[in-house]
């Protein structure tokens, strides 16, 4: 077989991640809904498209060279890996990465020609990237950069490019939302890599996790989950984003109490909860204003 089966896949994708792309985008098509500009729907779906193809294409690259680089072992405490757990071939896992890259460069084409050269160039960034992450010479998830990768690209550019291919402007405070929608994906992914602070060391990465130790990266990723609440009450045209605030006190109350690095796990998903309740609140409401 030349793809993983479907079982296979849909672990490898990891879906329960995916808000990570859908998020910034819902709120940049409330915010221009709300500032009553003309939606192209079209534009809207491809860039749905493209986002979630991009970041899935991102997961299984990322799947099959963590295998491949030794950086997945048979006593990792995540969840589980496809290439790692004998349920794909790093080639089969490769394979469907790059058939998800076909699908955002054909959404991606699309958007260039409402776009313009500016969309086309940020589009084959984000392609690199995704190999990038965690594939070639300098692997950026062995980095100490991968939050400010997942800062930019599921923070500033998704929510700024989203409003401008949506509404063909840029948007006011646009830098502020995407600080306040990235910020929290940031925090993800720095949990992610403190759960995988020991096995990583081993493995020779030096993300920022193990840059900064233990205890700067609890204090890194509590500041992060908190800091788009004080943004968005400053330039958000209302306030339905603070429900979210309750789930995100409940993950840095989960985080603060862990016995057992196991339990991060539970976390991670609290974590990804908060954002989501944080951008959907807010994006209902602004619908509806």
């Amino acid at each position: 077989m030349l793809l993983p089966n479907v079982f296979a896949l849909w672990l490898g994708i990891r879906p329960k991640t995916l808000s990570l792309s859908v998020m910034p985008i819902l709120t940049a098509w409330a915010l221009a809904d709300f500032h009553n500009m003309g939606i192209s729907y079209p534009v809207l779906i491809a860039i749905v498209f493209g986002a979630i193809s991009i970041q899935i294409a991102t997961n299984l690259f990322n799947d099959a060279h963590d295998y491949l680089n030794g950086t997945d072992q048979k006593d990792r405490i995540g969840p589980t890996r496809i290439t790692q757990a004998g349920l794909a071939t790093a080639t089969q896992t490769r394979n469907a990465a790059f058939l998800f890259l076909i699908i955002a460069a054909l959404s991606g084409l699309y958007l260039m020609i409402e776009g313009g050269l500016l969309i086309a160039g940020i589009g084959l960034v984000s392609v690199l990237c995704a190999y990038g992450y965690s594939a070639g010479p300098y692997p950026i998830s062995r980095s100490p950069f991968g939050e400010l990768f997942v800062f930019i690209f599921f923070g500033l550019i998704a929510f700024n490019t989203s409003y401008f291919l949506l509404t063909e402007i840029w948007p006011e405070h646009g830098i502020f939302y995407g600080l306040a929608i990235g910020a929290p994906a940031c925090a993800i992914l720095l949990l992610n890599n403190y759960r995988d602070l020991e096995n990583d060391k081993i493995a020779g990465r030096k993300t920022l996790a193990i840059v900064l130790g233990e205890k700067q990266a609890q204090i890194l990723y509590s500041g992060l989950m908190v800091l788009p609440y004080p943004i968005l009450l400053s330039i958000a045209p209302n306030q339905f984003h603070l429900t979210g605030a309750l789930i995100t006190l409940f993950a840095l109350y989960r985080f603060w109490n862990i016995t057992d690095k196991s339990d991060l796990n539970g976390v991670l998903a609290i974590s990804a909860l908060s954002q989501i309740v944080m951008c959907s609140s807010l994006s209902i409401a602004l619908f509806w204003q």
